[in-house]
């Protein structure tokens, strides 16, 4: 994993594979892993950072709380009630 600051525009960073996109703006740190962080040096849009210590420790919880699987709502247990449909042959 490494950190990176984009520089230019914005990145949209999925940290769980069915997340919604989170818009990292210019001048923003995000930790990402070793081939991305490469490509997004590569196309010009990022810098490989050093935050300080407190941006560092945030994006790290960030990184981190991204990692955990999303709470799914319990099944309601109310029954459903379908009406039968009436064919044109009833």
């Amino acid at each position: 994993m490494k950190i990176v600051q984009i520089i230019a525009g914005g990145y949209g960073h999925r940290p769980k594979a069915n997340a919604p996109a989170k818009l990292i703006l210019a001048g923003e740190f995000v930790c990402l892993d070793d081939a991305e962080a490469d490509r997004l040096v590569q196309q010009g849009v990022a810098v490989y950072g050093e935050p300080d210590e407190e941006t560092r420790e945030i994006v790290e919880q960030a990184d981190a709380d991204g990692n955990e699987p999303e709470p799914q709502p319990a099944a309601a247990d109310k029954p459903t009630r379908r009406k039968a449909r009436k064919t044109s042959a009833e």
